[in-house]
């Protein structure tokens, strides 16, 4: 009876044994896939950063999550991971709803990103709620030479884009805007501001018949 019995402790305590082997070994394998992380882009937040698992085999999906980033790589040694990461131009941001809108159209929370950076972003957008702008609609405003003019957009009744300038003034647009447009306000624009008439607005949104207004 007390061989049984001691059979069954060192049974049990071979158990346990390989049970704690499995553990530890498994602990240190994953100590070895987690590495400190360092990022080059200054433009992003600690909490950007923090947010990075250290998981190599996790890292690639998770940076692809993000379609503000245009390009990324990193580098691996014993301890950390050197991670470089390109992002899209800044266009605009909402400050009602703490999102950054990208020159590739991407919208992003502006939580990933330093103070410093969003305060450089010139332009503001209006809506209580961020459009979407396509990359070509985006494209063709950074094509116009008084774009540092601009401080505000707001898109109206999802039909019209209006763009307020520095001096307060306002310049209606269609909704499409193409590079006829672009190409007319780069050669006349400048004369409209200094045409006496236009106090408030210019109204450009029937630019395609041809129809221009001014107040």
């Amino acid at each position: 009876m007390l061989g049984k019995i001691s059979k069954l402790i060192n049974y049990s305590i071979l158990l346990i044994l390989i049970i704690s082997s499995y553990f530890i070994f498994n602990g240190a394998l994953f100590n070895q896939d987690s590495k400190t992380i360092f990022v080059s882009n200054e433009n992003l937040s600690d909490f950007f950063i923090k947010s990075l698992p250290n998981n190599p085999k996790l890292l690639n999906e998770h940076l692809s999550k993000f379609n503000f980033i245009e390009s990324f790589f990193f580098k691996l040694n014993n301890q950390s991971i050197i991670i470089d990461i390109s992002i899209y131009e800044a266009f605009a941001k909402n400050t009602k709803n703490d999102q950054i809108i990208f020159d590739n159209g991407a919208i992003s929370k502006s939580i990933y990103f330093k103070s410093l950076f969003i305060k450089n972003i010139n332009i503001e957008n209006l809506n209580i709620k961020t459009p979407i702008f396509d990359d070509l609609t985006i494209s063709n405003l950074n094509n116009l030479n008084y774009i540092d003019n601009i401080v505000k957009i707001e898109l109206i009744d999802n039909r019209r884009l209006d763009i307020f300038l520095t001096d307060g003034r306002k310049v209606m647009l269609p909704k499409n805007i193409n590079l006829n447009l672009i190409n007319f306000l780069n050669e006349f624009l400048n004369s409209f501001m200094e045409d006496v008439k236009f106090q408030n607005y210019l109204d450009l949104r029937n630019f395609a018949s041809n129809s221009i207004r001014m107040k």
